[in-house]
């Protein structure tokens, strides 16, 4: 069925998605969202957002969001980094993967290149701030639109969450406002509804969604894919072919979000009344004779 965002943008503003990101506080206990610092850097229409050392783990712990530059997910490369100088029995993902790379290689019978010399190991203090722990753009107007993250630029001037939405729309991320907007939607419905909604593009999608715990606690559940709704498909059966052959690959079910827009004049210089959209979501599956 059908159905706006608007019971979806009432369950997160009285809901876990404002109280969770709360730090204890007895004056007011529910109603003061802690606010996470983070600055926006942009070179020519590029742009990329790197948060604040003190609030990584708040936001990682609460929601999973952002990614380590270095790392796979949260940010684990300085521990990893500490492992190896010191030589601790800490094991992280990365690890089993490099694992798993090593023996593959090891596999081969092709030669190694000789060693082209001694690498020079950063000390400690420079290791702690190598990596950044990014924010996707869609996450970065989900917490600005909650009022829980104040973004700065790189001169340190405060960007309102519409100045925020603009410098989005205007970067090569998305391609157009009405793009920005209908992802947005899309990403904000999902969230709404507890799951955690991540970068789809290793798999040909737009998002992945992750169940309660997020990447930490289990892979994804499903791959989506965003497409406006309108009476003219934009893409061939033969893509949606071969991206559902891709998701049962990696045991992955497609979903297609389709997003109405409330009418064509929309204003999308500004954040949209997202109320106002309409979600439908279908399962796409690989029909296959031989099952019963």
């Amino acid at each position: 069925m059908p159905q706006t965002l608007l019971w979806a943008w009432t369950k997160a503003k009285l809901a876990s998605l404002w109280y969770q990101m709360t730090p204890p506080n007895l004056l007011w206990p529910t109603l003061v969202p802690i606010k996470i610092k983070a600055t926006l850097y942009k070179q020519s229409n590029d742009m990329w957002i790197w948060v604040d050392k003190e609030h990584e783990a708040v936001l990682w712990q609460n929601g999973s969001f952002g990614k380590g530059i270095l790392s796979r997910a949260d940010a684990t490369w300085l521990g990893r980094y500490k492992q190896a100088i010191e030589a601790t029995e800490q094991y992280f993902i990365e690890d089993l993967t490099m694992e798993r790379r090593e023996n593959r290689r090891d596999a081969c019978r092709i030669g190694r290149l000789d060693s082209i010399g001694e690498v020079e190991v950063s000390g400690m203090e420079e290791a702690v701030q190598m990596e950044p722990v990014q924010l996707w753009p869609l996450d970065a107007l989900f917490l600005s639109e909650l009022g829980c993250l104040d973004c700065v630029d790189a001169d340190g001037y405060l960007l309102s969450h519409a100045q925020l939405w603009r410098v989005v729309a205007e970067s090569t991320l998305y391609r157009s406002a009405q793009d920005l907007a209908i992802k947005y939607a899309a990403y904000f419905s999902f969230r709404a509804r507890g799951w955690t909604v991540k970068s789809g593009i290793k798999f040909g999608s737009d998002f992945l969604l992750y169940g309660k715990g997020g990447p930490a606690r289990s892979h994804s559940k499903y791959s989506v894919i965003v497409k406006q709704d309108t009476n003219m498909p934009d893409e061939s059966w033969q893509y949606m072919f071969a991206l559902s052959r891709v998701c049962s690959q990696v045991r992955k079910p497609l979903v297609v979000c389709y997003v109405e827009l409330p009418h064509a004049n929309l204003d999308l210089q500004n954040p949209p009344d997202l109320t106002q959209f309409l979600i439908q979501e279908f399962l796409i599956e690989r029909f296959n004779p031989n099952r019963k």
